[in-house]
């Protein structure tokens, strides 16, 4: 499964795209391909509901938790991590006897190590914890964090 933030529906040749995309034809033709998934304004709520199969309010990921309201901040709704009453789709892959593995961002909590891809079913994992950022000179997208930070099997 591949999530890209910021990739519009015709971004790629599978869908209709002008440009050349090879590789991700080759996969989205050989392999299941949504026609008809929703997604929401920020990259975190979309993982949410991608990941879990259910409403990214549900899940406890509604809005990237650095875009929370004072009014937001005390709601389940929006804790803006990963609640632990969902289950991944990778830790069904998983007890099915699957290998997983997530790189990339995770933004769905990182402050409590339970909250990590590693314990959410991904037995490999070399993901940025928090908010995008620069993967050269480690600089952090958000005014939030002093630098990105990448964790390899939570550490």
């Amino acid at each position: 499964m591949i999530l890209a933030d910021d990739l519009g529906y015709s971004d790629i040749g599978s869908y209709g795209s002008e440009i050349s995309t090879p590789n991700l034809d080759q996969l989205a033709n050989n392999g299941l391909r949504f026609s008809s998934f929703y997604t929401t304004a920020s990259c975190a709520p979309t993982r949410a509901m991608l990941l879990t199969g259910v409403d990214s309010h549900r899940a406890g990921v509604a809005n990237i938790s650095e875009a929370l309201t004072p009014e937001q901040a005390h709601s389940p709704f929006y804790r803006g991590t990963l609640n632990h009453n969902v289950i991944t789709i990778a830790r069904l892959l998983n007890d099915a006897g699957y290998d997983t593995a997530m790189s990339g961002k995770w933004h769905l909590g990182y402050a409590d190590p339970s909250l990590l891809p590693i314990n959410r079913g991904f037995k490999q994992t070399v993901t940025m914890p928090f908010s995008g950022g620069d993967n050269w000179t480690q600089q952090s997208y958000v005014p939030h964090y002093d630098k990105t930070l990448w964790l390899e099997n939570g550490k």
